[in-house]
């Protein structure tokens, strides 16, 4: 289908998402599974087409069925990464634009908020101890919030609903702890070499009362585990992580890995890597950060067995 955004309606309007979802309509479950799936990864994949050629009308009213494809914990981030790429030019949207764009926020940024107590007394020891401890730099503290807390709660969205998840070189927290805190529902290994990280990742687990979260020591190549989603921020380049956390990953599961600006070259020089791991293409999703920050989700996944 390449990369026309006009390949998402073409989809839908062969199973309307609405109604080809609905129970009753006499689809078998694991096709609706299976439509559910590839239109979201469609959509999400058009997301960064329909930004560079928004101009008419008619692109706004594809917005909408992009958004309507992806499932609601999906939309709030997709529509941040089409607005990046408009912010210079004046926009006049309609009302149904706006209903579809503002609901999803909205019920993003309420589940956000459930979790801010715990992220309050975790940016709190941060800026108390994360300095003395070699966590964080001085320069960093001001920016916690948006540099740390918020990029590393970009990968939420694409975890998935229920399972285990590992952090790989999880260091002062990051995203690990955010995850747990957000996440609840899923079990958190952060996952570790050095001992005096490991010791800070304790005293925060403590601290903060995380019944999901358990740190590890150990170097990810020496962990035998395995996850239904391995996370990673800052702990090397594309290609070497997806050689060390390939191994870890469930049929099914995904690498999640924040990335910056470099992040399509990373993809472009992992993609031998990633094919001899048995790993599906890398997925980029762009995410704009509550502090107005824009990062990079790299999503790969390992094919299903059968």
């Amino acid at each position: 289908m390449g990369r026309d955004p006009r390949a998402v309606t073409d989809l839908l309007r062969t199973c309307p998402w609405p109604a080809g979802l609905r129970p009753g309509w006499g689809a078998p479950p694991r096709f609706i599974r299976g439509l559910r799936r590839r239109i979201a990864a469609l959509a999400d994949e058009q997301i960064g087409a329909l930004a560079r050629s928004w101009s008419a009308a008619k692109n706004e009213r594809l917005l909408i069925a992009l958004l309507d494809a992806l499932p609601p914990a999906r939309r709030a981030g997709a529509l941040a990464a089409a607005l990046t790429g408009v912010r210079t030019r004046t926009r006049v949207w309609s009302a149904p634009a706006l209903e579809v764009m503002l609901t999803p926020m909205r019920q993003a940024e309420a589940e956000r908020m459930a979790a801010l107590p715990g992220a309050e007394r975790f940016a709190r020891m941060l800026a108390d101890q994360g300095e003395l401890r070699g966590l964080v730099g001085p320069r960093e503290l001001p920016r916690l919030w948006t540099r740390h807390l918020a990029n590393s709660a970009a990968v939420v969205d694409f975890l998935p609903r229920r399972g285990a998840v590992a952090d790989v070189g999880s260091g002062a927290g990051f995203p690990g702890v955010v995850i747990a805190l957000l996440r609840p529902d899923l079990e958190v290994t952060l996952i570790e070499p050095m001992e005096r990280r490991i010791d800070w990742l304790t005293d925060v687990v403590a601290e903060l009362g995380l019944d999901n979260a358990v740190p590890r020591r150990a170097r990810a190549q020496e962990v035998r585990d395995r996850f239904d989603a391995v996370t990673a921020r800052a702990v090397a380049g594309l290609p070497r992580l997806v050689r060390i956390t390939a191994p870890l990953l469930r049929p099914g599961g995904r690498l999640l890995a924040l990335k910056g600006a470099r992040a399509r070259d990373e993809v472009d020089e992992a993609r031998r890597v990633i094919k001899g791991a048995g790993l599906e293409p890398a997925i980029i999703h762009d995410v704009v950060t509550p502090g107005g920050e824009s990062t990079r989700v790299v999503e790969i996944r390992r094919r299903r067995s059968g």
